[in-house]
């Protein structure tokens, strides 16, 4: 059975581009498993375009439910990070020599493993001034560890 793509149709097509920032090509990947048999992106975008004035409404069907339950993909937490200013360097350099703890004995101290990535070489580094960045949470992680030590 076939039917007509009306003005209508053509906007909500266009809507729901627009919504999701999916066009049809990325609105088809990794689905051609549960896709009806013989849609393709350029019937959609001639549907859109209004050069196709009918579908089969298996496909036109498929086309608006895939778009209606659309969710982008998680992106990866990307870790925030900071620039280590010379108050930063001054501060970490004050707490070691105030403690008497530097990189591999501070990190001693913490009561869980350490995140992916934060090991006593980083923190010499921001002790000693040789790094200009530092992931925000490890930075925090480091000073709340020198914090929780009284002298």
């Amino acid at each position: 059975m076939r039917v007509e793509i009306t003005e209508e149709i053509r906007k909500q097509l266009e809507s729901e581009a627009e919504r999701t920032g999916v066009g049809a090509s990325k609105l088809m990947r990794g689905r051609r498993t549960d896709m009806p048999q013989g849609l393709t992106s350029s019937m959609m975008n001639g549907w859109k375009n209004g050069a196709i004035g009918s579908a089969k409404k298996a496909h036109l069907d498929w086309v608006l439910k895939a778009y209606a339950e659309w969710t982008q993909p998680a992106k990866p937490d990307i870790p925030k990070k900071i620039m280590l200013t010379d108050e930063h360097r001054a501060f970490i350099q004050s707490e070691a020599e105030r403690t008497g703890l530097g990189a591999v004995a501070i990190l001693r101290h913490a009561t869980t493993n350490l995140p992916e990535g934060l090991n006593h070489q980083k923190v010499q580094r921001w002790i000693s001034g040789q790094t200009k960045s530092a992931k925000k949470a490890h930075w925090d992680l480091v000073i709340r560890l020198y914090a929780m030590i009284e002298t």
